[in-house]
């Protein structure tokens, strides 16, 4: 009688381990489509910011134009 030992791994079918392949792939391809959004809104958010520094400046050039108009009139 042959004793089965703690270190071996018990035999699983064909089907189980295709499931488990195709689980782990789904996983990966999970991850990657989250690092691509993550990355996505990154990005995202550097185009607003850089958006909103451009308008503060148009902002001030136009406060500062008004401002000179103002004074001119008097």
């Amino acid at each position: 009688m042959a004793v089965q030992s703690a270190t071996t791994q018990p035999q699983i079918s064909q089907d189980m381990q295709a499931g488990f392949d195709e689980q782990r792939r789904m996983n990966a391809e999970g991850f990657a489509q989250s690092m691509a959004m993550m990355n996505l809104q990154r990005e995202q958010a550097k185009q607003t910011e850089a958006i909103a520094a451009l308008s503060n400046t148009m902002k001030n050039a136009h406060d500062s134009a008004m401002l000179v108009i103002n004074n001119a009139k008097g």
